[in-house]
């Protein structure tokens, strides 16, 4: 049985032909398909006028077919021809949800974009049930796993991770679904060319030529490793007999006070205007760092239950899938058991501890050759994450400050300043949680020691963890 349409017509009752009804008043019930049998539309204007005017032939044209149908709206442009305007009630039919534009993104090679906010509603849905999915159409560049949203109810973000060592352009489609309709937008993710290795070649010759005056060698390569074991032996002589484990097994070092400079050049390679500009940071205090991130054993200890995504990874890999707000539950049940305060560091003890006495774009140097010696990350880990501690730690011990997973610290998101600070910590001053590091899905730019990353304390996801800090 054909829809109901019921038409405005003026002031006269018409009764006609199949399951039309032209009445007055009344508005136009839309069929649930949206759609109108080619008779019930041809019926409707012969009801109404009985024959069109000689220009309206090529709205005509969809009724060719008369096993097919006509979209709706063709149906009322010949009606409105016929007996004037019409309103119109969409009443039956299921509205579409809507989507917030997105502005086009620049970024460099191995390097995310930032978060980008948008907004999504619907009529009949409440926005916390709507569904946001993304698309790329260069998936060599981007590949649709590497199109990440977050937020809750109708504020959402998306951020976008380029492959590792590619370069140019995608169009990005981020599609949000009622169960019912769904409706896109779309945006373009432009993508820098990475470094030369010649450029890469004469940085590292330049931090040679700085790091040479510690302790004179005869090569790029040497000289990194000297500088490290220099540092290393200072640090383990600092920390000496003061580290500590507790009873779920979390290892901490003893970091020292100290002032460093945080940030990075302008002219380091990947680097994001985030962070700059360069400024002195002084922690007033020792504190405990934790040697590993995490893992889902202690987590599994304290939560009881375990929400990584790589749960057969097993209890010495890394726990993820956790938020910001998760990890507040977690350090509060820790805290209980009366062994210390644990906390999350800030983010200037994060990257006070990733330097480790540096001040080159990992902890071991310059030279993103030797990285994955020290990091698991998209050229080595299989997309997936691996062990805690498998790989070489930094200079004060620390593993996997490089990848892995990346690590929720405790400050908002802000913007630096030139000025000098000490024990800086940035609290309600933006939406944005942040974390550092990088993780088994990211290029090595992602992983420098000042690359910043952020979004809504809510967040989870598969490459994101933490790492605890605890009071001396």
């Amino acid at each position: 049985m054909r829809e109901k349409i019921i038409l405005t017509t003026g002031l006269f009752l018409f009764l006609g032909w199949s399951n039309w009804v032209i009445a007055m008043p009344g508005d136009v019930a839309v069929p649930s398909d949206g759609k109108v049998e080619p008779v019930d539309a041809l019926a409707a204007w012969k009801m109404s006028r009985g024959q069109l005017t000689e220009n309206m032939d090529a709205d005509v044209a969809p009724l060719d077919n008369p096993n097919g149908k006509i979209e709706l709206e063709d149906a009322l442009t010949i009606l409105r021809h016929s007996i004037g305007k019409l309103t119109i009630t969409k009443s039956s039919k299921n509205n579409l949800p809507t989507i917030s534009s997105m502005t086009n993104q620049t970024t460099a090679a191995n390097t995310a974009t930032n978060a980008i906010a948008f907004t999504v509603s619907d009529v009949e849905t409440v926005a916390s049930s709507l569904t946001v999915t993304g698309s790329s159409s260069n998936k060599t560049l981007v590949p649709d796993a590497n199109i990440v949203f977050g937020g809750s109810g109708g504020s959402r973000t998306v951020m976008v991770t380029p492959a590792s060592g590619q370069s140019g352009s995608a169009t990005i489609t981020v599609t949000v679904n009622d169960g019912k309709a769904s409706a896109n937008t779309n945006f373009v993710v432009t993508v820098s060319a990475p470094v030369t290795t010649t450029s890469v070649a004469t940085t590292t010759s330049s931090v040679a030529t700085t790091t040479s005056s510690v302790k004179p060698t005869t090569s790029v390569a040497t000289t990194t490793s000297s500088v490290l074991t220099t540092t290393t032996i200072a640090a383990t002589s600092s920390v000496s007999g003061q580290d500590y484990t507790n009873s779920l097994g979390m290892k901490f070092k003893l970091i020292p006070a100290g002032t460093f400079t945080m940030g990075s050049p302008s002219n380091e390679v990947d680097r994001d205007s985030d962070e700059g500009p360069q400024h002195s940071v002084t922690i007033s205090k020792a504190f405990y760092m934790g040697t590993t991130e995490i893992t889902q054993g202690q987590w599994k200890a304290v939560m009881g239950t375990n929400p990584s995504y790589f749960s057969s990874c097993g209890d010495t890999c890394p726990v993820e899938k956790v938020s910001w707000d998760d990890l507040k539950t977690f350090i509060t049940k820790l805290n209980a058991k009366g062994e210390g305060t644990y906390r999350l560091p800030t983010e200037a003890e994060w990257e006070y501890v990733a330097r480790a006495g540096t001040t080159t774009a990992w902890s071991f140097g310059d030279n993103s050759s030797k990285l994955g010696d020290y990091a698991w990350y998209s050229s080595n880990s299989n997309s997936t994450t691996h062990p805690v501690a498998t790989k070489l730690p930094n200079p004060w011990g620390i593993y996997d400050m490089h990848g892995n997973v990346w690590e929720w610290v405790q400050d908002w998101k802000t913007d630096y300043s030139s000025a000098a600070q000490t024990d800086p910590i940035y609290d309600n001053s933006d939406s944005y949680r942040v974390f550092r590091g990088g993780s088994w899905s990211d290029g090595a730019g992602g992983l420098r020691s000042a690359f910043r990353f952020f979004y809504s304390p809510d967040f989870r996801t598969s490459g994101l963890g933490a790492r605890l800090a605890r009071t001396f």
